[in-house]
């Protein structure tokens, strides 16, 4: 903090004490709302609008929570309205009483002025993003923040759980973006050691450590003029979370073993399955870097909060995997896609493509039937029935025509699961049957 309050920071800043009243206010607050330190110092922020018309109708000033963050607007002092990203954190003393709040906002006027085209064609093509998949409308709020990060330079933050595409989504900003004609570098923190993580970020030069025959780029050089992805960017060290934070101040690194500042110049998104807010609260993650990764976050869904996605991702994974192993596999089953749409899927779609991938291995036909599917689905459940090959006195009443299937189903009121039940199969092999003798109807693949 420099001198009278005002704060040293590139990023919008001002800060209110517990009635609501400026006591902080940076260079950059200026830039965006035309109103100095001294205009504001000691007043109510009713001018700024951000804060609902009266600053102390701040969320954080009337209520027990410790963040806000969501989309408003700010009026500038010449009266005009900027679209603005803000984000709040309360600060309190050891007996919980509000000392003050810290306001960062963020100019989103270019992105949506940018991007606004681009948005409204969402819904002429509801299937997917890039890569993504999907027309849910959690998955619609995603793309719309794509688009808009897409058109700024400004970091991103992606967040979710493991296997909800946080790539993917870091993907789509980049190919969308100006930085498409650089490069998408990508690097997960999670897989290495601090010492090789620092070397692949930063480069080294030669003789820094044994092993260092040659000079060598980092991923933050080679993402010069594009993007620099940075997964799992909650599992960094201390000191890697220092480093990082020094180049995204400066725009220039070292190398490892070198003293020679490297001017850099790209555009960062980085991921974490992690809630990075509550890393910070528990010391675990810098407040200072988390501020500076946080200005644009994207929070991805998981599938289990957006299963009406779920045919329009099996359509698309049975083309890309036909393709990929050049079988021609074309349908599945009512049952199969009945144990689909009730597992919970804990790893997302990553986990469903693994399914998906095991089924293709198993099935031998064009249909997948719920005995390919992985046994990790649940197909095999206690209550369900089993399969009793040691029962000869059955063997003789299985159907072996349409006639006697037909007559067997009738005897058991239409039920699949009575009939195995009485004949003393798995349910499975009814639907066998049933494929064979009385039709399925079956989830198609779109062309």
């Amino acid at each position: 903090m420099t001198e009278g309050g005002k704060l040293d920071w590139p990023v919008a800043l001002f800060a209110l004490d517990a009635e609501g009243k400026a006591t902080e206010w940076n260079q950059a607050m200026k830039d965006l709302s035309g109103y100095t330190y001294d205009d504001v110092v000691g007043k109510p922020l009713a001018m700024l609008g951000c804060c609902e018309g009266d600053s102390r109708h701040c969320e954080l000033l009337c209520s027990n929570d410790e963040a806000c963050q969501k989309q408003t607007r700010l009026r500038h002092s010449s009266g005009h309205w900027i679209p603005v990203y803000k984000q709040a954190r309360s600060q309190r003393d050891s007996q919980g009483r509000l000392e003050r709040v810290l306001v960062s906002l963020t100019n989103i006027e270019p992105l949506v002025t940018g991007a606004r085209e681009q948005v409204e064609g969402i819904e002429s093509a509801p299937k997917g993003l890039g890569r993504l998949r999907g027309e849910s409308s959690l998955m619609r709020i995603v793309y719309e923040r794509i688009q808009l990060s897409a058109a700024s330079d400004a970091n991103v933050l992606i967040s979710g759980e493991s296997g909800t595409g946080k790539e993917l989504c870091a993907e789509a900003i980049h190919e969308l973006s100006e930085l498409s004609r650089g490069p998408l570098v990508r690097l997960n923190c999670s897989a290495l050691s601090e010492s090789i993580l620092e070397s692949e970020l930063f480069g080294h030069v030669r003789g820094a450590f044994t092993g260092a025959h040659r000079d060598k780029k980092g991923r933050v050089e080679m993402a010069r003029g594009g993007t620099l992805f940075l997964d799992e960017i909650g599992e960094i060290s201390p000191i890697i979370q220092v480093k990082l934070l020094r180049v995204l101040q400066e725009k220039a690194i070292e190398r490892v073993g070198d003293e020679v500042l490297r001017p850099v110049n790209f555009r960062l998104v980085a991921a974490t399955h992690r809630n990075l807010r509550e890393e910070v609260k528990k010391g675990r993650f810098r407040e200072d870097l988390y501020y500076r990764l946080v200005v644009f976050p994207i929070e991805m869904p998981s599938l289990r909060d957006r299963k009406e996605d779920l045919r329009i991702l099996l359509q698309h994974l049975l083309k890309t995997l036909n393709r990929k192993t050049g079988r021609k596999i074309k349908e599945i089953e009512n049952e199969a896609l009945r144990l689909l749409m009730a597992h919970q899927w804990p790893g997302n779609v990553r986990e469903l493509r693994n399914a998906l991938e095991h089924a293709f291995v198993t099935c031998q036909s064009e249909t997948i039937s719920v005995e390919d599917l992985p046994i990790s689905l649940g197909r095999f459940r206690d209550n369900e029935i089993r399969v009793e090959p040691n029962r000869p006195e059955l063997q003789e009443l299985r159907p072996s025509s349409k006639e006697s299937f037909d007559n067997y189903l009738q005897e058991s009121g239409g039920s699949l699961s009575l009939m195995a039940k009485s004949l003393g199969v798995h349910r499975t092999t009814a639907w066998r049957w049933a494929k064979r003798w009385g039709g399925v109807v079956h989830l198609m693949v779109c062309a």
